[in-house]
């Protein structure tokens, strides 16, 4: 059995289906100008179908080239209403133009506040952030500055306290021992209430110095 065409079963399906090919499909098939000869001979019923009739209106007479589209290499016409070709005369053009311009300027406008906001917030963060590194480098040097104070207080302390030892040593060589017990505690009992009110007072001293500075930074 031959070989049937590709043409063949279109001819069956379009006839089973009551269709007709497209006009692409025919000029395809057939040629430009042998589908032309063809498209004009066919019966009405089939123009139709094949969408040849009725014949599309289109967009008229009224034509518009927007001169946006021609400077960006798109000259394409586009279909326009009269009472819209008509405004762009010289009034319409300078309207149309005005407005461009207003638009224009708000968008500028709007730029303008957003990079303002933009700045302020970023200068905000800059400073805030300064403000924060001057106050801790402020604080670790206040706290060693306290600690080398406190260091010094407890070295005074210290060298009192074993001065008033010394003392009271060489006391216990030179009395009796009732002399000895009752100066012995005598003296303690002074030298110990007075170191511990200096150091009470060079304790709140410091303290209150640091709260001062603590609060100007």
């Amino acid at each position: 059995m031959p070989k049937l065409s590709e043409n063949y079963f279109l001819r069956k399906y379009y006839l089973e289906t009551n269709q007709v090919p497209t006009q692409t499909t025919m000029k395809e098939r057939m040629s430009a100008p042998l589908a032309h000869v063809y498209f004009k001979s066919m019966p009405p019923k089939l123009k139709i179908l094949a969408g040849l009739e009725p014949p599309m209106k289109g967009g008229g007479s009224d034509w518009y080239m927007p001169p946006d589209d021609l400077l960006k290499g798109r000259a394409v016409m586009k279909p326009l209403k009269k009472k819209f070709l008509s405004q762009l005369g010289f009034d319409g053009i300078d309207y149309f133009g005005q407005r461009i311009l207003e638009n224009h300027q708000k968008e500028m406008e709007e730029e303008k506040v957003r990079f303002i906001l933009e700045n302020d917030n970023n200068w905000k963060i800059s400073i805030e952030k300064n403000c924060r590194q001057k106050f801790e480098e402020a604080s670790k040097e206040h706290a060693r500055q306290n600690t080398t104070k406190i260091q010094n207080a407890f070295q005074e302390f210290t060298t009192l306290y074993m001065t008033s030892i010394t003392r009271i040593e060489q006391m216990i060589m030179e009395a009796s021992a009732k002399q000895i017990r009752c100066g012995q505690e005598e003296t303690f009992n002074k030298m110990s209430s007075k170191l511990e009110t200096l150091v009470k007072h060079q304790a709140t001293m410091l303290y209150d110095e640091y709260t001062i500075k603590r609060r100007l930074y």
